[in-house]
């Protein structure tokens, strides 16, 4: 039988000395999710318009998450952290 997952929430407990701030940005503009969560995210505002990358995501938008694995984000010039 497969399993059921409830993908409308997502919950993370992370302990880390990274300033509030730093954290605050990399959930949440698409640029800081892409940099350590996810391939690639965009954020496009109710009117159609794709924020910067580094622009906070607003209530009403959409955030367009590209999921990827790590042999997909990784290249032999590519620099992996």
């Amino acid at each position: 039988m497969a399993t059921e997952y409830d993908w409308t929430q997502l919950t993370v407990h992370m302990h880390d000395r990274t300033p509030l701030s730093r954290v605050f940005a990399a959930w949440a503009t698409p640029a800081g999710l892409a940099s350590f969560f996810v391939g690639s995210a965009r954020a496009i505002e109710p009117s159609g318009v794709e924020r910067a990358p580094d622009e906070h995501v607003r209530a009403g938008d959409a955030l367009c998450i590209h999921l990827a694995t790590n042999s997909a984000r990784t290249s032999p010039t590519e620099d992996t952290r």
